[in-house]
């Protein structure tokens, strides 16, 4: 049971006739003038319940409870404020004060600010994301039932639940309403301080929908990355670009997409309207005020086709971009792909649309990776860097080391299964399946050849000529 008060105030008479009315209630009442010999107190004899003025001559009643939490002190702080304080008493509310007050103080009310109550109601959120069969389980003050009906029946328009395939169902809730009677009386019909601070304020605003974590590029990465077309139908140009209009409504979902600007190729244009409506759920719109609720929102997305999907951007920390030394890689909008470290930097590059790496390993090989970062296959070593192309092919490798080829866009046109393959020239390669590296005899093993019994020549679709 609450017993000793401690009361901060610089007002000697108000803190006096505080101090007295208190005591006549039986109550151990102890007052300071400042922070500082408040803070003693505290550390000393301790308190049951602080009464404190916001404002004092050392600080405040802010500095006050930051102090508390810092050192860990749980007393229950009620601060004692003018009208024109109220944005920093919702401040020392968020930092733990139990209540705030404004002056002139009725002591009988400084009484109820610590008596706590609650109630426990139970309700449904049905299809619509509204409240339904609202019902009190048990309560501690029957008449503040009706406030807690009223406030459950006026909740913001909620999501409503899904089950595991997306259909919306109804969900139960049980809440636990803790609360002072001086909410009930005040702040509870006013629903928050928020309310305190808003009813001089006629602004209405509104939040717009986000997909995922909120990032714009999100969503471009989303349909980036299952977008499949062939860039060949481009012909001479570098990129094309749709335009689609995007309907959220106020559940999150994807109710409407419409080309507002076709790409020029019908097929890719209606590939992107599927991909967008497959989308997961969004965070619908949400208007504010009064009652805040959820809306219907609409974007428009531009989706660009491209030769390549972009090609990465290699960054180093070093102070030169040379051969060996760690990289990340960044896209076009400078988002990283790929972290720092993992590869090694690759200064020749003889293949214009991918990107090649060394692995930062001991026994390091030449990795080519597409727009995504995404690792695509080895690479055939020649002159101290990747393969050349030739005729539209370079020689690739599996990791155990057999050799194959792929074309200038990333992808393998003959598999790997070669033990050596020389690169293609007049429309064919010479290649065997067996054999072995043997030493140039007189180069001090710096060079080598190779030596296989059984040679083959194949066309540039791996067929054996």
């Amino acid at each position: 049971m609450m017993k000793s008060i401690l009361i901060i105030e610089d007002d000697i008479t108000f803190g006096m006739m505080l101090k007295t009315w208190l005591g006549k209630k039986g109550f151990e009442v102890s007052s300071v003038s400042n922070i500082a010999r408040a803070q003693k107190h505290i550390e000393g004899q301790g308190a049951d319940l602080i009464l404190s003025d916001l404002r004092l001559p050392d600080h405040d009643g802010i500095d006050l409870l930051k102090w508390m939490n810092e050192k860990g002190i749980d007393i229950p702080l009620i601060i004692m404020t003018g009208y024109a304080d109220i944005q920093s008493a919702v401040q020392a509310m968020k930092l733990g004060a139990r209540d705030y007050v404004a002056k002139p103080v009725n002591p009988e009310e400084l009484l109820k600010k610590n008596r706590a109550g609650y109630s426990v109601v139970m309700f449904s959120i049905d299809t619509l994301g509204l409240p339904r069969a609202i019902n009190i389980l048990t309560t501690k003050y029957k008449d503040f039932d009706k406030e807690v009906i009223r406030l459950t029946k006026e909740l913001p328009h909620c999501l409503p639940c899904r089950d595991k395939n997306g259909k919306r169902m109804e969900c139960l809730y049980t809440v636990y309403v803790p609360f002072l009677p001086q909410h009930y009386k005040d702040r509870v019909r006013k629903d928050s301080i928020w309310e305190e601070e808003q009813k001089h304020c006629f602004v209405e605003w509104e939040s717009p929908s986000r997909f995922m974590d909120g990032n714009p590029r999100t969503i471009q990465n989303y349909i980036d990355e299952r977008l499949v077309y062939d860039p060949s139908l481009l012909g001479n140009k570098e990129q094309v670009r749709g335009f689609y209009k995007v309907k959220i409504n106020s559940y999150g979902e994807v109710s409407e997409v419409d080309v507002f600007r076709s790409c020029g190729i019908h097929e890719w244009d209606a590939q992107v309207v599927d991909i967008i409506k497959g989308m997961p759920r969004w965070t619908p719109a949400i208007s504010y005020y009064g009652k805040s609720k959820y809306r219907e929102s609409i974007w428009t997305m531009n989706v660009f086709f491209r030769k390549t999907k972009g090609k990465l951007i290699a960054h180093t920390f070093e102070k030169n971009l040379e051969t060996g030394v760690p990289v990340c890689f960044l896209n076009e909008r400078g988002d990283t792909i790929v972290p720092y470290g993992k590869y090694n930097y690759c200064q020749i590059n003889r293949v214009k649309n991918l990107v090649f790496a060394y692995e930062n390993k001991q026994d390091t090989r030449i990795v080519c990776l597409n727009g995504q970062g995404e690792e695509l296959f080895y690479v055939f070593q020649y002159d101290n860097g990747p393969d050349k192309i030739r005729e539209g092919l370079f020689r690739i490798m599996d990791k155990n080391g057999l050799i194959g080829f792929a074309d200038s866009l990333g992808n393998i046109v003959i598999k790997p299964q070669f033990k050596f393959a020389f690169p293609f020239e007049n429309g064919k390669a010479k290649v065997t399946f067996s054999g072995e590296s043997k030493v140039v005899p007189d180069s001090k093993d710096e060079k080598y050849y190779w030596d296989s019994p059984d040679w083959y020549y194949i066309d540039t679709n791996g067929k054996i000529l």
